[in-house]
């Protein structure tokens, strides 16, 4: 049988793990938007929610639909590939006002930085400590709720 603290912690973690997966499908549901609009941006950018392909994505959502002008926002390993990038882009022409919108709505739920859940009891915070829970896992932990 689990601990006390264990037990407490227990939820908050199936919780962040259930956020963490919500998330992902998110970032899935936004490269299928961006796939439906002809643009392939995933398929030369490693992280598509990373620096180059977030810059990329806001700049559509913008109204930015030249493929050369995307193309160059590339960023550190990306910049090797911007002939690759502006033929992924090519198709930003088809890249709608509503396309943009919806984007704009899936990149929000993604980015959303995430506390401490309110009434979140201070026992949690300190069986964390007690328990030498990894600073990373307790913070992740508790950075990944919904505000």
């Amino acid at each position: 049988m689990a601990t006390p603290e264990f037990r407490l912690i227990r939820p908050h973690t199936g919780y962040r793990r259930d956020l963490t997966e919500e998330r992902t499908r998110e970032q899935q549901r936004a490269e299928k938007l961006l796939e439906s609009a002809a643009i392939k941006l995933s398929s030369v950018v490693t992280d598509l929610h990373g620096v180059t392909g977030r810059d990329i994505m806001d700049h559509l959502i913008a109204g930015e639909r030249n493929a050369k002008v995307l193309a160059q926002l590339a960023r550190t390993a990306a910049r090797r590939k911007i002939s690759q990038l502006e033929e992924a882009l090519e198709g930003a022409e088809f890249f709608t006002a509503d396309h943009a919108a919806l984007l704009s709505a899936m990149l929000a739920r993604t980015s959303r930085r995430i506390g401490v859940p309110p009434g979140a009891p201070q026992s949690w915070l300190m069986s964390c400590d007690k328990w030498k829970i990894s600073d990373a896992a307790s913070s992740g932990i508790s950075r990944w709720y919904s505000e």
